[in-house]
């Protein structure tokens, strides 16, 4: 079996509101086994330490990515949260930019079927600091089905062939 990439990236523009859950859909298709699963986000918040924010799978399988982090910090400017990596975001400050280790394992996802609708669940636990949800994105590794692999975006349609090995990039705008 080949392997196959996915960066599925959407812009939202979410308000996160005082004491609300805010949660942002993402369709995925093309991979039928999940080998590696990462997660993007763009936050404002002017206090991140509200926040307690979860990845969700189509099955319902939930992973909490951070909860109360970086005291003080400002947002997560293009934050990749990967739990293959030494530093943990629950140890990390301040306005959080690069690649950290999440509270919860991403690699619970792995062996998952990918295909389905994913949730980005973000609570805002306090009041006084709001913010946006401004981008998220999955970064997916796994086997793609048999077939024909078909992109929908806003600037037309590309077929990608499934079974070739390589990397293949998916974005689009809600």
């Amino acid at each position: 079996m080949k392997a196959v990439h996915i960066c599925l990236s959407f812009c939202v523009s979410l308000t996160i509101g005082d004491y609300t859950v805010t949660t942002s859909n993402l369709s995925v298709s093309g991979i039928s086994s999940i080998s590696d699963l990462n997660v993007v986000l763009n936050i404002s918040h002017s206090w991140n330490s509200d926040l307690r924010v979860f990845v969700i799978s189509p099955t319902g399988r939930q992973v909490e990515l951070f909860s109360e982090a970086g005291i003080g910090g400002k947002g997560f400017i293009n934050t990749t949260l990967d739990d293959e990596v030494g530093t943990s975001i629950n140890n990390g400050s301040g306005t959080f930019s690069g690649t950290y280790k999440p509270f919860g394992r991403l690699s619970d996802f792995d062996g998952l079927n990918a295909t389905g609708i994913w949730k980005l669940k973000i609570i805002d636990a306090a009041e006084g600091d709001t913010g946006k949800l401004n981008s998220w994105s999955l970064i997916v590794n796994g086997t793609p089905p048999t077939g024909n692999l078909t992109k929908y975006g806003t600037s037309g349609n590309d077929t990608l062939t499934g079974g070739s090995s390589g990397k293949f990039t998916s974005r689009g705008d809600e």
